[in-house]
């Protein structure tokens, strides 16, 4: 598609379209932002919306899980091997004796915390695999 603008004040974009199979001239047809913004969020918006949810509901409650089998313990376990990194997961640890809740417990915030942090270092993979739901099912309802 070949996008060209007129006007800053009013953006115009042009679609190259064929005008015969005979003749290869070609034809620019005008077309109004708001026409394709109103085409694509009628036909997109539910695809991106239900793979975003289906990315959700698959990848934070597998990074909890993973956090919660084990994967918090290897990494604190880790981090306390190190001086640069064992004073800050000691001062977390202090923070959370202190300030969370009993019933919450230490344990919890920081597998909580883990996990959530494991689900924002995958965003390169969720957001790969977002592009790649719904660019499958553009071409399906082509």
């Amino acid at each position: 598609m070949l996008r060209l603008t007129i006007n800053p004040k009013q953006l115009v974009f042009f679609r190259r379209s064929l005008t015969s199979t005979k003749n290869s001239s070609l034809s620019i047809t005008p077309v109004k932002t708001s026409d394709t913004l109103q085409y694509y969020a009628k036909t997109g918006g539910s695809c991106l919306a239900k793979s975003g949810i289906a990315l959700w509901l698959v990848f934070f409650p597998a990074t909890q899980l993973f956090s919660y089998c084990g994967g918090a313990s290897v990494l604190t376990n880790s981090l306390l091997k190190y001086d640069l990194t064992k004073s800050i997961v000691e001062k977390s640890r202090k923070l959370g004796r202190e300030n969370v809740p009993s019933f919450l417990g230490e344990r919890f915030i920081e597998i909580f915390i883990t996990g959530f942090s494991l689900y924002f270092l995958l965003k390169p993979v969720r957001y790969s695999l977002w592009f790649y739901a719904t660019s499958l099912n553009g071409e399906a309802e082509d």
